[in-house]
């Protein structure tokens, strides 16, 4: 029906404009705004909510976030358990399959773990474990022998 009279309206407008002879403009009533300018803001706010709520920068309160654990827990009895000579199958029971398990270079094992715990920074500790002949010759990372077990030796 409202495009019926605004067609309506446009077809009298045109009528008027041609056979009048004082060339005035006739206003066209236009849909009212009113209903329009609050659907704009909803819209609106409902397209920033979305973008916000996909933001993990943002803390809202009462959100839970979780602890996050990936990869290898080692340990320091793990690493003490460590001896040079051991063969890959005796490491590999002592600290677990390596994260990374590199085909090019396969006397190198790399052990890595992260955690990421909310409200502080992430942490990652690295494990590097080399092998010569199938043989552990030495190991570095964020992890050290013990000194009581580095003492005692000779």
């Amino acid at each position: 029906m409202v495009c019926c009279s605004i067609s309506f309206l446009r077809f009298n407008c045109q009528r008027f404009l041609f056979s009048s002879p004082v060339k005035s403009i006739p206003t066209i009533p236009t849909m009212p705004t009113m209903r329009t300018k609050p659907m704009r803001k909803i819209c609106s706010l409902l397209v920033l909510a979305l973008f916000l709520s996909g933001c993990s920068t943002l803390e809202f309160p009462g959100v839970h976030r979780i602890t996050i654990q990936q990869g290898n827990v080692v340990t320091q009895t793990m690493i003490d358990k460590l001896k040079p000579g051991m063969t890959k199958r005796q490491v590999q029971f002592v600290l677990g399959n390596p994260v990374i398990a590199d085909h090019l270079n396969k006397e190198r094992w790399d052990y890595i773990y992260t955690i990421d715990i909310p409200g502080l920074d992430k942490l990652q500790r690295n494990l590097h474990v080399y092998f010569i002949d199938e043989r552990l010759n030495y190991f570095e990372g964020d992890y050290a022998p013990s000194e009581s077990l580095a003492k005692s030796e000779p």
